[in-house]
């Protein structure tokens, strides 16, 4: 499929509302002071594309009720630097696409996402011992034309160690100390490890 049949498909998804107009329209993600289940009635009032951009321009607009560790921990561990798609990145998207169409927010998104796809590859891309070039991607482009070479399965993306490292130390489990990563008391009481 091209970039051009994409963006028509994309654009059949979302209507021709304007992006300010469809943000007008997202539930209120803070009542009387506290959150709301703002992504969860997203998910019930709108379907595919809508309900997931829905749901990544309501994280965008909670940035402007958090601060201190509450931030930290909806940013997870991005808080000081820009990460694609994190509620900073879209927030900066969507102030620079509100006065446009809907569909030109999505269109730019999915530019986005097969660039994003494409540095990736490249970052994990090596070269074996005969001179052989390995991309390891399942969406490739060529000529103009994208195809992906499987779908993408539905069951839980594999947890790494050093993410379930960068949770506990979010969730007080982790300190630091000298440069290493240590239980810290919490985590001790919670595991039931000695002192």
């Amino acid at each position: 499929m091209s970039r051009d049949e994409l963006h028509d498909w994309v654009r059949d998804q979302v209507g021709s509302s304007s992006l300010s107009d469809f943000v007008d329209g997202l539930p209120p993600v803070q009542a009387a002071g506290h959150p709301t289940p703002a992504e969860d009635q997203v998910s019930a009032a709108y379907t595919g594309v809508e309900a997931w951009i829905g749901v990544l321009l309501l994280g965008a607009l909670r940035l402007e009720y958090l601060d201190g560790e509450v931030l930290s921990a909806f940013l997870g561990g991005s808080a000081h630097r820009r990460v694609y798609l994190d509620p900073h990145w879209v927030y900066g998207q969507y102030t620079e696409y509100r006065s446009r169409s809907l569909g030109d927010f999505a269109c730019a998104l999915v530019d986005d996402m097969l660039a994003q796809s494409h540095r990736v590859a490249l970052r994990k891309m090596r070269i074996e011992s005969n001179g052989q070039m390995i991309l390891p991607t399942k969406l490739h482009e060529r000529e103009g034309r994208w195809f992906a070479e499987g779908a993408e399965g539905a069951g839980n993306i594999g947890v790494r160690a050093d993410q379930v490292g960068q949770i506990c130390e979010q969730l007080g489990m982790f300190a630091e100390s000298d440069g290493h990563p240590s239980v810290s008391a919490a985590g001790r009481k919670f595991l039931g490890l000695p002192k």
